[in-house]
């Protein structure tokens, strides 16, 4: 470039990147791992495509596929990437230079101009590395993602809106890479600079979540800043720097991102699992089909400390525990627009777009003793085992992943109730209650503890599932479900509910999960409206009553459809109208089934709710053994 102003600025911006680099390499053990190589990168010098067999380092490109509207291809055009067809004209010296043969996004071309300054030679870009139109090939690579970015000298991740940059126009030398303002501290700082990420495009993204988690070294391109993230510390272009207070980056970054934490455990972690799987199954993915397959790097990380590996996401070690996930907030059934694709089972959480909500599996809490921060939200929670699960495998996975089973059957207890009502929070719309913008920004969208991760949380209550409220043949109470996804029910409608474990906690503990919060606030113990209250995370913590209050988030539960305006509640209900405080001083236990809604198809039963029944009620009810298979 003849303008050295502007040279000198980019080179600034790279040589930070590179400092960033050296300081890491000189400093820190979190450089790059050993593994298999991918097969294919792009030679950044010669502009072709190269096996991927050589030992060289090689940086590794996390974007989005979404960002296609920057490149010179039409809309409704394909985007450009590697085929059986092409491979031969690409593997030419010069082929992605030719724009008309190799029409590349703004994202790829900055990716390789920055490969090449930080002193690389290679890039790994998925729509270039990747034979796309061979299932085979592509399913080999998807399944070793984890070696593909662990094994990577450095990830790029492209947050930004065009390219690297926040421009159409814009370059790497372009000055928004400088970070600009007063400092604020090292915890704002990096607090600061993960918002711009959670911000962005690429963190509502399904496959770009692993791809940051399972690199060792990370250089984020945001639309204003750039900074740099590893195992150790956060670096940025200049307040946080290398050299400077080590220790007390390290701490602050402790603070917002588990990255450090997230090597192959010791011992089957589901707790860690929980961390990874509840923030990632909500996000965007163009082919719901994928919905296994974009996290299947972080499962084949966990998979040798999970004896049995994962079925369908699923730790088969911790089968009965994992199947009790409900979703968070709307739920969605993934199908696939593929050809002859499979659908994703309805039994597990990929086969549904939903965020996980972390407190389905409270019962899971005290399973590790080293985790206290979800030891102390156990509760009184327990589980205890009711079947044995058998999976049919059709589809053989990783090496790790053992299998993937399309299907999971077994002998277990059946019975039909039929329903009293669906409920569903429902805002109250006030002239004294304005839209609530919130104007902190949210920490780091990347793996956090489930219970401080931003993207988990029960705001707005109105976005929360309905509940479905139970009685039997007499009118009883029998206890309530959580609908996945939005499936009609009628009043007086059997449903058929299997028991796949047993249950119990304190009348304390069942007062503050969801269901029975929105049972609470219905006609039939404490009808009206009421003000949500929440807690630092945004979790639903209790009601005040009265007039709308100004600045405060005003609902009411309401019913869908007909409903059955008498039920008789029995003694031990949770309702406090029904229960004397003695009682709840006393931690008097609820033993209970937990249960699977199912609707059949041609014999195989199809989830569509999942929720608890009073123990001794459901026992009431007759039910009998019979033989399920679950798609």
């Amino acid at each position: 470039m003849n303008d050295s102003t502007s040279d000198d600025t980019q080179m600034t911006a790279v040589q930070h990147m590179q400092s960033w680099l050296s300081a890491c390499d000189e400093q820190h053990t979190c450089r790059s791992l050993t593994l298999d190589r991918p097969s294919w990168l792009v030679d950044t010098v010669e502009c072709c495509i190269v096996p991927g067999s050589n030992p060289n380092n090689y940086v590794a490109l996390s974007y989005t596929w979404q960002e296609s509207q920057d490149s010179t291809s039409s809309e409704n055009q394909e985007p450009f990437r590697l085929l059986e067809d092409n491979l031969k004209i690409l593997i030419q010296p010069g082929a992605l230079r030719n724009t008309s043969q190799s029409p590349l996004p703004k994202v790829i071309l900055d990716a390789m101009e920055l490969t090449n300054r930080l002193g690389q030679r290679y890039l790994w870009v998925d729509r270039l590395c990747i034979i796309q139109d061979q299932e085979i090939a592509t399913m080999s690579e998807v399944m070793r993602m984890d070696q593909v970015y662990a094994g990577a000298y450095v990830t790029i991740v492209a947050a930004a809106r065009f390219g690297l940059v926040n421009k159409r126009t814009a370059t790497l030398s372009d000055p928004v890479l400088q970070n600009k303002g007063k400092f604020n501290g090292k915890s704002w700082e990096i607090r600061a600079h993960y918002s711009s990420v959670a911000d962005s495009k690429w963190a509502e993204r399904a496959w770009t979540y692993q791809e940051a988690i399972l690199s060792t070294r990370v250089i984020f391109f945001c639309n204003r800043t750039a900074f740099w993230q590893c195992e150790f510390v956060t670096w940025d272009m200049k307040f946080l720097s290398p050299g400077k207070d080590l220790d007390e980056t390290m701490s602050a970054m402790s603070e917002f991102s588990l990255m450090r934490r997230f090597s192959v455990p010791s011992y089957p972690d589901f707790g860690l699992y929980m961390d990874l799987i509840c923030p990632y199954n909500g996000r965007k993915l163009t082919d719901d089909k994928d919905g296994l397959s974009a996290c299947l790097g972080i499962l084949n990380r966990l998979a040798p400390s999970f004896p049995g590996g994962f079925i369908h996401g699923l730790p088969a070690l911790f089968i009965d525990y994992a199947l009790l996930w409900q979703p968070l907030k709307d739920c969605y059934r993934r199908t696939s627009t593929s050809e002859n694709a499979r659908y994703l089972p309805s039994w597990a959480w990929c086969g549904w777009e939903c965020f996980v909500d972390p407190w389905s599996f409270q019962a899971s809490f005290c399973l590790d003793s080293n985790d206290s921060l979800r030891k102390d939200k156990a509760g009184s929670w327990k589980l205890q085992n009711l079947v044995t699960w058998e999976a049919s495998s059709s589809v053989r996975g990783s090496d790790w992943l053992e299998e993937t089973a399309d299907q999971i059957s077994t002998n277990i207890p059946q019975s039909s109730i039929p329903d009293v009502q669906r409920k569903k929070i429902s805002p109250i719309p006030t002239a004294n209650s304005p839209q609530i913008v919130d104007n902190q920004p949210p920490l780091k969208r990347g793996i956090m503890h489930i219970f401080t991760e931003p993207i988990l949380n029960e705001k707005p209550l109105s976005s929360l599932p309905s509940v479905i409220v139970l009685q039997n043949q007499k009118g009883v109470f029998c206890g309530l479900l959580r609908i996945t996804g939005d499936v009609e029910c009628e009043r007086g409608t059997p449903m058929e509910l299997v028991a796949i474990s047993e249950g119990s906690a304190n009348l304390k503990d069942m007062a503050m999960c969801f269901e029975e919060k929105v049972f609470q606030n219905s006609q039939y113990c404490h009808p009206g409206p009421f003000n949500a209250e929440y807690d630092s995370e945004g979790w639903w913590t209790g009601v005040s009553r009265g007039s709308s209050i100004r600045g405060k988030e005003n609902y009411e539960v309401i019913t869908e459809g007909e409903y059955e305006e008498n039920l008789i509640l029995a003694d031990n209900c949770i309702c406090k109208d029904c229960l004397c405080e003695t009682q709840l001083e006393d931690n008097a236990v609820r033993k209970f089934y937990n249960v699977l809604w199912v609707r059949r198809e041609n014999g195989i039963a199809r989830r569509i709710g999942c929720g608890r029944v009073i123990k001794d009620r459901w026992r009431q009810n007759d039910p009998e053994k019979i033989r399920i298979v679950l798609n």
